[in-house]
């Protein structure tokens, strides 16, 4: 099923999108973003290791959910900026088959989650946490340790390439948008065009304040 998504993604989503049900759809952008809790849960672990306080280990479960939120996050948005764009090309139809496809399409995503997510292992393996928490405030310990890993070549890299999944998930949603909402793939492309933008600024901004952010799947 999924070679159809690589090498023909037009006949993919023209099937997709027409068939009824979501919970598989669901379960494909549960397993996008957890392909970034491994090296998040790491990284958490390590903190825990160092401090583990009842306020730490609340904060450090939330931070283990926030990748499988982020990723649901980033399906409904895209889904919805998609719905109301294609508008612009008068595309019609209801917002349930671009939910459908778009949840296929955020896959590439997921394989950029699994890279950072060892990106992450790399990065903190021989990090000293203790010292990165010091004259930290209790409430932003958390996101300082993050953060502190992202000047890392490797994480670097990753976050960029991760920025590459990213175009190709746009790739795959113009061919969402042409079948849920009858318009051509052309078109397509210039009304993904927008929240691709709009999610790559954040991927630019977090590689240079160098801060983890929803850009990242963090």
């Amino acid at each position: 099923m999924l070679r159809g998504l690589l090498t023909d993604p037009d006949s993919f989503f023209e099937q997709k999108v027409s068939q009824a049900g979501i919970r598989l759809e669901v379960g494909v952008v549960v397993l996008v973003g957890a392909a970034s809790v491994p090296g998040v849960a790491f990284v958490l672990l390590e903190i825990l290791a160092v401090e583990d306080t009842s306020q730490m280990e609340i904060a450090a479960y939330g931070q283990a959910l926030r990748p499988l939120l982020v990723a649901i996050v980033f399906w409904v948005g895209y889904t919805v900026a998609l719905h109301f764009l294609s508008s612009v090309y008068r595309g019609r139809g209801p917002p349930g088959p671009v939910l459908k496809g778009t949840a296929w399409a955020l896959i590439p995503v997921g394989l950029g989650n699994a890279l950072q997510s060892a990106a992450l292992y790399v990065a903190f393996a021989d990090a000293d946490i203790e010292s990165r928490l010091t004259g930290i405030e209790a409430s932003g310990r958390l996101q300082a340790v993050f953060d502190s890993g992202m000047p890392d070549p490797v994480v670097i890299v990753s976050t960029v390439v991760f920025a590459g999944t990213l175009v190709w998930s746009a790739h795959l949603m113009s061919y969402v948008v042409a079948h849920a909402k009858d318009i051509d793939v052309a078109e397509g492309r210039k009304v993904v065009a927008v929240p691709l933008c709009l999610h790559l600024i954040t991927v630019a901004v977090a590689i240079v304040e160098e801060t983890a952010n929803f850009g990242l799947v963090l």
